[in-house]
């Protein structure tokens, strides 16, 4: 009849080095962050990120424009979206008078009321991301954390293993140094 010991490694044995016990707590500690800190640290990002372009969207506005001088017809020197720059005048919150470069449809002319984006100091800025958008960037970004981190864990798992290997190796040429010749000197 088998008797199962669980935990086995973690007993007392003569022959267990101190390199086995540091080996077992280096898993121990890996298998810690893999299971906690990885998605911890992958869902702390995605929150963040989320939280940052919910600001991004609540500090953005749009504004009436004045387009001050035509754009271009569609021919090229444009975005490959189909717009063109194109000069415009808006009035800021303050109330004073600004002018500014944007993207525009092209073949537009002068005198043409838009609309823009403004921040909150009334400067122009592109629009906000959706909200679909944003939750979408936001996941990625968490996954990709929690799959940078995961690696990192896993090569320095598995660096300070092979550490331990290449010791253990060293200690074991030592050893076999020292006993090698006296155990040949018996069978021989």
């Amino acid at each position: 009849m088998r008797t199962t010991v669980r935990m086995w490694r973690w007993r007392s044995n003569p022959l267990r080095r101190r390199s086995d016990v540091l080996e077992r707590w280096i898993l121990l500690l890996a298998a810690l962050l893999l299971a906690v800190a990885v998605p911890l640290l992958g869902t702390v990002t995605a929150l963040h990120t989320d939280q940052a372009m919910l600001r991004q969207r609540q500090d953005r506005h749009t504004a009436t424009a004045v387009l001050t001088t035509g754009t271009p017809t569609a021919h090229g020197g444009y975005p490959t979206d189909g717009t063109t720059w194109g000069h415009v005048r808006w009035t800021a919150p303050d109330g004073t008078t600004r002018t500014g470069t944007t993207q525009l449809a092209p073949g537009l002319t002068s005198g043409t009321r838009t609309t823009v984006w403004l921040d909150r100091q009334g400067r122009l800025t592109t629009a906000p991301i959706s909200t679909r958008s944003a939750t979408a960037q936001s996941a990625m970004f968490g996954v990709l954390t929690g799959t940078c981190a995961a690696s990192l864990v896993a090569g320095g798992t598995r660096a300070a293993l092979w550490r331990l290997d290449t010791a253990r190796a060293r200690n074991w040429e030592k050893e076999w140094a020292d006993v090698g010749p006296r155990w040949r000197r018996r069978t021989g």
